[in-house]
């Protein structure tokens, strides 16, 4: 930790980190009204969204093919992200005791703000591990065969476009604004301010555990966001593999010219899990996103060095 001692602990607007952290601030405060009228505005979409998944599961159930998650998945879903929530209000708490200058009112907004993004998070994860579990079903009938193809492929586009029309017009913005760039910004903030100049700029009080701690939950939120949103591409993915399969071991010309088509729709199709339409949920973008995150802060602690060294002389 780097404890530096200067005279004019205000920072000048045009300074790199001030717009970070004004951007943070403002994604805190704002993102979570921003999402609130998306999503009044798109709530009916996504209502529509919901009944054509629930009326897919219907009719899978009437094809025989149970969409069910496992009751020990279920518990465990719930349990962990149970423990999740306390956990984030435990980390919430440690900043709150430290800072009595807050009004009640600033408190109810950031209290209002976080139990949104919270709200948001696993709302998202549920869907997508929803439409996760029904590709996954609607991959082992197909490669069972026991189920037309016909009806299968129709099926498999519904949920897809769905999920597409989901992440492009509807969750997609949200989860941008109030999760990955809200989170990143936030893990900026929090390392510069509590952790590497901490006092610098924020008379602080806060226990150095707290802010690392909180670090460490926005990180492995991101992580949790990415490997689901990763598996539901993998699965889909999949489905290629299996009609491939089929297609080679098929003998019935009327059923290998189905799944010709419906394999050359998927091969066309190219499945990747993008935000919006244009922002790819990878790794590859988490590891960007983390890089960009370590080289900010490797150049201001080298800024603020030269500076320091400049004042001693």
């Amino acid at each position: 930790t780097l404890n530096f001692q200067v005279s004019n602990n205000v920072l000048s607007i045009f300074e790199p980190i001030s717009i970070v952290v004004i951007t943070s601030v403002e994604l805190r405060l704002f993102g979570p009204l921003f999402s609130i009228l998306w999503r009044l505005f798109t709530d009916h979409h996504l209502c529509v969204i919901l009944k054509k998944l629930i009326n897919t599961n219907e009719v899978l159930r009437n094809l025989n093919i149970e969409v069910t998650i496992n009751v020990t998945d279920l518990r465990t879903f719930l349990v962990g992200f149970t423990i999740h929530f306390i956990i984030y209000i435990v980390s919430l708490s440690g900043y709150f005791r430290v800072t009595p200058d807050y009004s009640f009112l600033s408190w109810g907004m950031w209290s209002l703000g976080f139990l949104f993004n919270r709200f948001l998070f696993y709302e998202y994860i549920a869907l997508v591990t929803c439409v996760q579990i029904m590709v996954s079903k609607m991959n082992d009938e197909l490669s069972k065969g026991s189920v037309p193809i016909g009806e299968l492929g129709a099926l498999h586009t519904v949920v897809l476009d769905d999920l597409e029309y989901m992440n492009r017009f509807i969750l997609g913005l949200p989860m941008i604004v109030n999760i990955i760039a809200n989170n990143m910004s936030s893990v900026i903030y929090l390392l510069y301010h509590y952790v590497i100049f901490k006092g610098l700029f924020i008379a602080s009080e806060v226990n150095l555990f707290v802010p690392v701690f909180d670090v460490a939950l926005k990180l492995f939120d991101m992580v949790l966001l990415f490997s689901f949103c990763r598996a539901v591409e993998i699965e889909v993915n999949r489905t290629t593999l299996v009609l491939q399969q089929k297609l080679i071991m098929e003998t019935d010309q009327k059923v290998r010219r189905k799944l010709a088509f419906f394999s050359l729709r998927r091969l066309h199709a190219d499945f990747h899990f993008t935000l919006c339409g244009f922002y790819k949920i990878n790794y590859r973008q988490l590891l960007l996103l983390l890089s960009k995150v370590i080289t900010f802060l490797v150049i201001q602690i080298q800024f603020k060095r030269h500076r320091y060294s400049e004042a001693s002389e």
